[in-house]
């Protein structure tokens, strides 16, 4: 097969899923979670939570669950106007953020962080070069950006 028809294709895929890499890593920097001071809020991480840090004189509590130690409890004592953050430090090394806001209803009792994408999880592209079939029509949309990869 000729070789230089394939480099402009690579370049072209490589594009692509950068830019799908980078939606995704914008999409997961910061998340909002409602709290109450009625019911606790659960949130369920992939791996072990090995540190918590709640923003100074917030009236928030989160704990790591005895036993669960994949699952953070977040209850609130009473209303807040300001907007708090909190910080997860993962078994893995990582670190999530997340802002703190209060509602007093219609909260998520249960956050499952669990079946999230990981930005390790986009395919090489040695391992799509590959695969025995012809693909057409790969792309995506996202924040008004539009990516294609026609006949690969």
């Amino acid at each position: 097969m000729n070789k230089t028809i394939f480099t402009p294709i690579r370049t072209v895929l490589v594009l692509g899923l950068t830019a799908i890499s980078a939606i995704q890593m914008s999409a997961q920097a910061t998340d909002t979670i409602f709290v109450s001071d009625k019911y606790s809020v659960h949130v369920a991480f992939s791996h072990e939570l090995r540190y918590v840090d709640v923003s100074n004189d917030s009236p928030i509590r989160a704990d790591i669950l005895d036993g669960y130690s994949n699952i953070l409890s977040i209850k609130c004592s009473g209303m807040f106007l300001s907007t708090c953050s909190m910080t997860v430090l993962l078994s893995t090394g990582a670190i999530e953020t997340f802002i703190l806001k209060y509602r007093e209803d219609d909260i998520d009792l249960l956050i499952d962080r669990r079946a999230s994408p990981s930005i390790n999880d986009t395919p090489n592209i040695d391992c799509i070069m590959e695969l025995d079939k012809k693909f057409t029509h790969i792309g995506t949309k996202c924040d008004g950006i539009l990516v294609l990869c026609d006949v690969i």
